[in-house]
């Protein structure tokens, strides 16, 4: 995902200012299926009808580099070490952040 500072640089650079960002926290009782849905289900990342369905895994994502992911979460699943993984994951931000920008009047800039 890009850093905040990469899409602060190009709204400015496209003319916008920022607004306000909100983050966004999944959170257990999520249904959607995207990229950090698993977060609080992490055995969904296991089957390959659900990453088929996430774009991330179905089309960014190098296929051994999920193998060898899915290996290591089988692994954190069966070892209890996953509510550690998931513990080492919270932070304030969110999971996701909004951005709401909007267009600078160019009439305004003199």
């Amino acid at each position: 995902m890009p850093a905040y500072e990469m899409v602060h640089a190009a709204l400015s650079t496209a003319g916008f200012s920022t607004v306000q960002t909100e983050p966004y926290c999944v959170t257990p009782d999520l249904q959607d299926c995207f990229l950090y849905a698993g977060k609080y289900r992490p055995e969904l990342y296991l089957s390959a009808a659900v990453r088929c369905g996430i774009s991330t895994f179905a089309a960014l994502a190098d296929a051994a580099e999920v193998a060898r992911g899915c290996t290591q979460l089988r692994a954190d699943l069966e070892s209890g070490r996953i509510a550690a993984v998931i513990a080492a994951s919270e932070n304030e931000n969110g999971d996701y952040l909004f951005v709401v920008a909007t267009k600078r009047d160019s009439t305004l800039d003199g």
